[in-house]
């Protein structure tokens, strides 16, 4: 199965989307983007190499599109699919910036699933 990279600020939300995702066979790094910078994210992606991203837009001190646009500049990163989600729907600004999917919060668990799936296989 692909390995994913999950950023997300809250806690709980991290651990439940690692939780349901490493239970549909992912293997999962988390990484809780607080006291964060764009630079520790890429650093993280370089280090970890998924093939997938799931992240927030909205980060307790990082912008999710800024980050998102620094990874598809990058020649190692611009290949990862990614999935952004949001309390907020800002699909068409996520998807300008480079996301290859968005999926607006709240949202049942099986309908993140579908779109990763349909980046990944």
């Amino acid at each position: 199965m692909p390995r994913l990279l999950v950023v997300e600020d809250d806690p709980v939300m991290l651990s439940l989307l690692t939780t349901y995702l490493e239970l549909e066979g992912f293997e999962v790094v988390k990484y809780r983007a607080t006291d964060t910078s764009h630079e520790d994210i890429l650093n993280t992606l370089r280090r970890e190499k998924p093939e997938g991203l799931v992240m927030d837009v909205n980060l307790e001190h990082v912008d999710g599109l800024e980050v998102l646009r620094k990874i598809k500049q990058e020649e190692d990163l611009k290949k990862i699919r990614i999935v952004m989600y949001s309390g907020m729907d800002v699909a068409y600004q996520a998807k300008k910036a480079g996301a290859d999917d968005f999926i607006m919060k709240p949202f049942m668990p099986g309908d993140l699933l579908a779109k990763i799936n349909r980046l990944m296989f």
